[in-house]
């Protein structure tokens, strides 16, 4: 999950300094890359807090708010960019929630089982 928001960070605060198209490549390279990491560590994450439990309702409630965050936050960032007239808007609110999310993952304590050692 740092590595995910860290690179998601880094992208969007890079969209502000470069007009580009060569860091137009980069940040969606970045964006990639974060995407990668997010999905993987939130999927991880659900896993290590269920860990073999009967967990239908804490996947399902994940999934939900994701999918709640995928709707709502096209609609944001075009309110935004409506009322504002450019894109710095919308781009600078994503940089702003994504830091906080950043400093969640920081604080947050750690979910793996640290005296879990695999079968062989």
């Amino acid at each position: 999950m740092l590595i995910g928001t860290s690179a998601l960070l880094l992208a969007m605060g890079s969209i502000f300094f470069f007009e580009n198209l060569i860091s137009f490549y980069t940040y969606m390279a970045l964006v990639g890359i974060s995407a990668a990491f997010l999905s993987a560590g939130g999927a991880a994450m659900i896993g290590d807090i269920v860990a073999g439990r009967k967990g239908g309702q804490v996947v399902s409630t994940y999934q939900m708010t994701s999918d709640f965050g995928i709707v709502l936050g096209p609609v944001i960032a075009g309110y935004l960019r409506d009322s504002s007239g450019g894109y710095a808007l919308p781009f600078g609110f994503g940089l702003a929630v994504t830091f906080v999310f950043l400093i969640v993952v920081i604080t947050s304590p750690e979910t793996r089982d640290r005296n879990y050692l695999p079968k062989r």
